[in-house]
């Protein structure tokens, strides 16, 4: 499971790996089938609240290789495990 550290400016969201997920990274995602980028972390009330999501997660622009990120596909961060989600090194 996809761990969250706690710390001044809110939470850093972390890939199962111990990895920290940011903007922009290029991931595998679709139960590591896919690759894609890292378009959106939702990790406040106030992002959560204007996507209308109840959890934490990101959004991943499914066209990685495009320089303008899309935001395709939600995975909640409870998922980033059982769907494959990582940091494609």
């Amino acid at each position: 499971m996809a761990v969250l550290d706690n710390n001044k400016e809110g939470r850093t969201m972390i890939y199962p790996d111990g990895k920290t997920v940011s903007i922009g990274d290029l991931i595998w995602w679709n139960e590591g089938t896919k690759k894609g980028r890292v378009s959106l972390i939702v990790d406040t009330d106030e992002i959560r609240s204007e996507w209308g999501l109840d959890e934490n997660g990101i959004f991943i622009s499914a066209n990685h290789m495009n320089s303008e990120m899309t935001s395709d596909v939600f995975y909640a961060e409870k998922d980033f495990e059982d769907e494959g989600i990582a940091k494609y090194d």
